[in-house]
């Protein structure tokens, strides 16, 4: 297999250039760079912003001068990580590094310090019964501490694309703000916790509840724990989870996540596992209207008009159609469907920043016949 090298590294730019910083964090992600992100620090009027890039020994020397034009207008300061040799500091920058290879887009929430957060739930749209739940798990270890209840360890249930780690995102941030951990949150997919030699996956999974270690530990698709090949190896992990979620309990806060009827397999891996969990967060569909404000809150953050005729009924008319479509997935697919609104706007009006039926319906009608989109630059 082909090795591996990983960079740490610092980006310092104007606090108004941040949501560009973001976006080309999300773009260079989807063009498939294992890319990591923390949260940016304010210092002498400049913004700095922490981020880790994992790729191909001998690739860097052609990627940094393209990352250099894709950050345009920031400074960049790197050094290269050498696992075997580096400091336990680095040692769980690597790892940080590699949870995040199937990361989507990076949201503000990610990134913004608990010190500048109002409500980290601010914003977000068709959960309020799931975040009245969360808020009341803080509620109580607040007034009566964190032994209190039994388990705080969550599973959350929903299909794709309806903001189960945007939500784990802003959980972390509210229950740092609250008390509640001091850590941040650490997210992996089932393919971190599994190795196919025997005794690896124990070892994993106990490495990942220490990395986790006062915040939270996010688990994104865990029932491919169970699934597929090496099953044997994903039964392991899962009985080492079992274990750590009892002796770690105090410590780590556990959020397994994935769609409803898969994770029914992996809560019945284990007789212990279900019990394990203290709180189930069923995370409903939007409905047409809730894809509609998904819509619109792409439009206004990227500082576009709609035009007058695309009120919220109309919204809700046109954004429901992509529902039961091929590849539909909540509100990944309205960001699709906004992108491919702005290139249709830009070939139609490009002297403004204004969106109309006709851009919005022409999306729609191109992503409802292609529902998936691809792109190569020279380090994909």
């Amino acid at each position: 297999m082909m090795g591996k090298e990983y960079h740490m590294g610092l980006v310092n730019f104007d606090h108004g250039k941040l949501q560009a910083v973001l976006d080309a964090i999300t773009f260079l992600r989807a063009q498939g760079l294992v890319m990591s992100v923390g949260q940016y620090r304010v210092i002498d009027a400049k913004t700095r912003l922490p981020v880790g890039i994992r790729c191909r020994v001998g690739q860097w020397t052609v990627l940094e001068p393209e990352l250099d034009d894709i950050f345009d207008g920031c400074e960049l300061a790197w050094r290269k990580i050498i696992p075997s040799v580096s400091s336990p500091e680095c040692l769980r920058a690597v790892r940080t590094i590699d949870a995040a290879e199937d990361a989507g887009g990076v949201t503000l929430s990610e990134v913004t310090p608990p010190s500048e957060i109002g409500d980290p739930f601010e914003g977000l749209v068709g959960l309020g019964e799931t975040i009245d739940a969360i808020r009341n798990v803080a509620d109580a270890v607040t007034a009566y501490g964190r032994d209190a209840l039994e388990s705080l360890h969550m599973t959350f249930l929903g299909n794709p694309g309806v903001g189960k780690t945007e939500l784990a995102h802003r959980m972390a941030q509210y229950y740092r703000k609250q008390g509640v951990i001091e850590g941040g949150l650490h997210k992996y997919s089932a393919s971190d916790l599994i190795c196919e030699h025997v005794g690896s996956a124990p070892r994993l999974m106990s490495r990942a509840f220490d990395e986790a270690a006062g915040g939270i530990l996010f688990i994104d698709e865990a029932y491919a724990l169970v699934q597929g090949r090496g099953n044997e190896f994903g039964t392991e992990s899962v009985n080492t989870m079992v274990e750590c979620m009892d002796d770690r309990r105090h410590d780590v806060i556990v959020i397994a996540a994935g769609y409803p009827s898969e994770m029914e397999q992996f809560l019945a891996a284990n007789p212990g596992l279900r019990d394990r969990f203290g709180f189930q967060m069923d995370i409903k569909d939007y409905t047409p209207h809730q894809l509609g404000s998904i819509y619109r809150q792409f439009a206004n953050a990227k500082n576009f008009e709609l035009e007058d005729s695309l009120d919220d009924e109309a919204l809700a008319a046109h954004c429901g159609r992509m529902m039961g479509s091929k590849g539909f997935a909540g509100a990944r697919t309205m960001r699709k469907v906004f992108n491919e609104s702005v290139l249709a706007a830009a070939s139609r009006h490009p002297q403004g920043r204004f969106i109309d039926t006709n851009d919005l319906d022409k999306a729609l009608s191109k992503l409802s016949g292609n529902s998936t989109t691809s792109g190569v630059v020279g380090f994909a």
